[in-house]
């Protein structure tokens, strides 16, 4: 199956000089005898890494001198400026001892992640003058390519996933494609599946910035170190997903035990985030009663296989845990329908902006039994709803059967729903007329370079004066300098006239809890010469500079300066200034200040879902939510998400092939309205908005207000529109992002996970003739991400407020400064899970089966 591709130039002299420095990199030190050897232990998680993300690089130093020293370790990168960034960390070190130590840049973008791991970047080691730079003792150059331990680089437009452990746990379908496509036919993203071991985690947050989940597995959480565990934690309350599997056969997690914990689960702050009460612990469980959330199909090599299982008691649940999935009330095989049916088999918390999740089924012990030629558990079945996907993955011999009889989509195509110039269009300060004045003096240079060199030479001799052509230059010199200092002056103007700092910021409040989630992209206007510190406070925020991905940008300055980030400190720094705006990324927690201190709320009407068990079941939404944010918000979503779990995926014959059916069905079904603008105090009735009751009917709410056929409508008719156009000489990305559909492209990274997935078989609803099927993947903005709520009963709002100042106290030189920008604000608010339909529905399992293929040669 071919993708549409753009193919990137080699990399050159700078592959050749990365392929030396992989043969001889992480010897060079110990070879040239320095007083402090330097090893690349890793770029990434085990050597895997995606561009243009904060990257955890574990270093190794081993002192030659004679005594303790205290010095600090820094590895280098260029930003889009032509700056060098020092990311710093101090480091004691004895003599004769090796010590390794985590260091966290953020890497630049790159359309390929390859050639970014054959990047060479510099290590260096300095005097520890009071926390700033000294005395170099030591450098290296290293490359992703030369480190000890070399992983697979990830692609921007890829997922992440970490497994904690060394199992793989039925995941590879979320990774493998038919013919090593770079493309999943029937996903829009990829995800890379990277196995790590507890003690080699990194110990600081933005080191784990770049995962989407992280699934414990095997690995013992004793083993686990106190920062590294902080670190976790604090990744979670961001906004990350850490889904445990109970061991089969061990309990070192003490869940209801008291005096027995680890830095992961218990700290003095919060004391234990388990629940009080230990799941049920059900042994000598067939295997083959899990089936119906385990695979499409009943197939198993070990009919007689038998493991012990962990299920909940969503009544003795202690807040905040609650039930996410549970086996069907009825139709389990064999003789364990008493002790199984309806049982919670995995619960989930809230923490911070992020998830815990327990789940009772090791995954892991039931892989590596190996009961189904393409693995078990399949993970569309499975894995969709424990950390938050959507969309089916056929088997490795579905996909093979599939091809043969050609039912698959042979034209896939990539749409990046809102890249780095979407983000640079809406944050350059001056907007178009700032670009227009450096354009201006960009072409001022080329027409002086033309005119005082070849053009006059040219022109002096075929008059017969070249004896003037340095009376000709200097007159040409004096006009030219002239005009660059006009429309320098014009281009300062323009840049003074706006505001010193425009940004695009993804604000994210959960009803009733004070700390926000904010992620902003600015530009920063710097007067003057020198340095200038930039700082969002909270020593647990991120700041960074920014270059617009897939490539960043060209605009770099001619000479080069040095700045410092420390480990300890990643939100703030002194950067150099030159009279210029430079770009910027954040992400910052903490509580709001006026005048952003009086979100949505439902002070005026308390929201209820009403549920009616009818047959299908249905549900109204009630309740007045208002706000008192000094600002009309435009472009409102109101989304509420169903109690209802949908099925799982099954197989039907279709012209005796088994086909995935539901397809692309939501976790979760909901409804949603629009309105065009929401005043400040104005009643947002919910009732109103999404009056009726909403009727389950299949895998979807129908009617007016689907959220399900929302969003085809939204985004797989426009894709089919889009195709039309790709005739002419823009790219599909370029025709997505125009017009009216910047907005959508906002809109959409609260829930990209959600999004209808690629209509990747011939004969589907919807598919098209061309046999094109549309992959929407994203560059940037992961961390906003909002889709685990659409595993749970919630109301969210999502709207866009302009012309509005940043949210996030930004200060510059130790001031805040005056803001202008777009926010794109996400309210969300929970809603109690109905136990009654945590269940999932039984299905009817049939195996694959596919025809014979017809004889071409009898």
């Amino acid at each position: 199956m071919a993708a549409r591709t753009v193919q990137l130039p080699g990399v050159g002299i700078l592959g050749l000089l990365a392929a030396l420095v992989a043969a001889f990199g992480h010897v060079s030190a110990a070879s040239a005898q320095q007083d402090i050897e330097i090893t690349l232990e890793s770029l990434g998680i085990e050597g895997s890494f995606r561009p243009g993300d904060w990257t955890p690089v574990n270093i190794a130093l081993t002192s030659n001198l004679d005594d303790t020293s205290t010095v600090l370790v820094s590895f280098e990168i260029q930003n889009s400026d032509g700056d060098i960034e020092r990311y710093t960390r101090q480091v004691v070190l004895a003599p004769g001892q090796t010590i390794r130590r985590w260091l966290y840049p953020h890497l630049p973008p790159s359309a390929s992640a390859q050639a970014l791991q054959n990047t060479v970047f510099t290590v260096r080691v300095y005097e520890n003058n009071e926390g700033v730079p000294g005395r170099e003792l030591a450098s290296a150059p290293v490359s992703g390519a030369s480190a000890l331990r070399v992983g697979r680089p990830i692609e921007m437009s890829q997922e992440m996933i970490m497994v904690v452990g060394s199992g793989r746990l039925g995941l590879q379908g979320y990774a493998t494609s038919p013919g090593n496509s770079a493309l999943v036919p029937s996903l829009n993203e990829r995800s890379e599946i990277i196995n790590v071991q507890a003690e080699d985690l990194p110990d600081r947050w933005q080191g784990l910035a770049g995962l989407s989940t992280i699934i414990w597995s095997d690995a013992s959480p004793q083993a686990l170190g106190l920062d590294e565990a902080t670190a976790i934690r604090n990744w979670v309350k961001r906004g990350g997903r850490l889904v445990i599997l109970l061991p089969e056969s061990t309990s070192p997690w003490g869940i209801g035990v008291r005096g027995k914990g680890n830095f992961l689960t218990t700290t003095s702050e919060e004391g234990s985030l388990l629940p009080e009460r230990a799941p049920t612990r059900l042994e000598e469980v067939r295997i083959s009663s899990l089936m119906q959330v385990l695979s499409k199909s009943p197939e198993n090599r070990n009919p007689d296989a038998k493991m012990s299982i962990r299920l909940f008691e969503p009544e003795a649940l202690s807040e905040p845990w609650e039930a996410l999935a549970a086996l069907p009330d009825e139709g389990i095989e064999g003789t364990d329908n008493e002790r199984l049916a309806g049982g919670v088999y995995a619960i989930q918390r809230r923490l911070g902006y992020g998830w815990m999740v327990l789940v009772g089924i090791d995954a892991d012990a039931i892989h590596r039994r190996q009961l189904q030629a393409d693995g078990l558990p399949q993970p569309d079945v499975f894995w969709n709803r424990l950390i938050g996907r959507r969309g089916t993955i056929p088997t490795t011999t579905a996909y093979r059967a599939y091809a043969d009889f050609k039912k698959l989509a042979t034209r896939p195509i990539s749409f990046t729903t809102g890249s780095g110039k979407l983000v640079l269009d809406m944050i350059r300060i001056g907007g178009p007329s700032a670009g227009l004045a450096m354009l201006i003096t960009f072409g001022l240079f080329v027409a002086y370079w033309m005119l005082a060199g070849p053009l006059s030479f040219i022109f002096l001799r075929s008059k017969g004066q070249v004896r003037l052509s340095w009376l000709g230059f200097v007159c040409i010199a004096t006009l030219f300098t002239v005009m660059t200092l006009v429309a320098a002056w014009t281009g300062r103007r323009i840049l003074q006239s706006d505001a010193p700092v425009r940004h695009l910021t993804f604000l994210d409040m959960i009803s009733g809890q004070p700390e926000v989630r904010a992620t902003s992209w600015f530009s920063a206007y710097l007067p003057g010469y020198g340095t200038t510190r930039i700082e969002v406070p909270g020593e647990k925020n991120l700041l960074a500079t920014w270059s617009p991905p897939p490539s960043g940008t060209l605009e770099r300055f001619p000479n080069s300066d040095a700045f410092q980030i420390r480990t300890d400190s990643p939100n703030a720094f002194e950067i150099p200034t030159r009279a210029t705006s430079a770009h910027f990324v954040s992400h910052w927690s903490g509580e709001l200040d006026k005048p952003w201190d009086d979100p949505p709320n439902d002070r005026g009407g308390s929201i209820v879902q009403t549920v009616f068990e009818t047959e299908p079941p249905s549900f109204e939404i009630g309740g007045v939510i208002r706000h008192g944010l000094p600002w009309t918000l435009e472009d409102v979503q109101v989304i509420s998400i169903s109690p209802f779990h949908n099925r799982l995926p099954g197989y039907y014959l279709l012209q005796q092939l088994a086909i995935e059916e539901p397809l692309d069905a939501l976790p979760n079904p909901g409804i949603i309205t629009r309105r065009k603008t929401w005043a400040p105090g104005e009643a947002l009735d919910l009732g109103v908005e999404l009056p009726g009751r909403h009727k389950m009917l299949g895998t979807k709410i129908r009617g007016d207000y689907s959220l399900t056929e929302e969003f085809d409508r939204i985004f797989n008719s426009g894709a089919n529109a889009i195709r039309k156009e790709l005739a002419t000489s823009l790219t599909p990305n370029s025709v997505w992002e125009a017009g009216n559909n910047r907005e959508t492209c906002l809109e959409m990274y609260a829930f990209f996970d959600m999004l209808p997935q690629p209509i990747y078989m011939k004969e589907q609803p919807g598919a098209p003739k061309d046999g094109m099927a549309s992959h929407f993947q994203r560059q940037l903005a992961r961390q906003t991400d909002c889709s685990d709520w659409f595993l749970r009963p919630c109301v969210l709002i999502s709207a866009k407020i302009s012309d509005v100042p940043l949210p996030v106290p930004l200060r510059v030189n130790g001031e805040e400064v005056e803001s202008s920008g777009t926010v794109m604000l996400r309210w969300l608010h929970p809603l109690p899970v109905d136990d009654r339909f945590v269940p999932t529905t039984p299905n009817r399992l049939r195996s694959f089966q596919a025809p014979p293929l017809p004889n071409k040669n009898p």
